[in-house]
């Protein structure tokens, strides 16, 4: 994940909902500890792919809640910039529809929060 090749990248995060290619229990963290936090670029792409298809995610890594817990909060609390924080909670509102997830999608919103407002 280490890379400027965005193909590379974009093979990656869809590698992620390949169970064949990388273990379903590992590929929220791969998104969320190895490819996001490589580069800005590839953090929106990962924000992007997870507003994109979220249902597909959610349903895909759906009995992987703590990984996805993770996914979600590390994510979303990588965001350095308001258009993009804006996004996020365009599309996910207050999670209230994913309660499971609610907790970690609010902690990672305040460290987003934190952050822009320092910057």
């Amino acid at each position: 994940a280490h890379t400027n090749n965005t193909e590379l990248v974009d093979k990656f995060i869809a590698a992620t909902r390949n169970s064949t290619e990388i273990k379903k229990s590992n590929g929220p963290l791969i998104l969320s500890r190895t490819i996001a936090p490589v580069r800005n670029e590839h953090l929106l792409k990962v924000v992007d792919d997870m507003v994109k298809n979220w249902e597909e995610i959610y349903e895909y890594f759906g009995d992987q809640l703590m990984s996805l817990s993770s996914y979600v909060q590390g994510v979303v609390g990588m965001v350095t910039d308001q258009d993009t924080l804006d996004r996020i909670v365009a599309h996910f509102g207050d999670c209230s529809k994913w309660p499971a997830l609610q907790t970690s999608y609010e902690s990672g919103l305040q460290k987003a929060l934190t952050t822009i407002s320092y910057e």
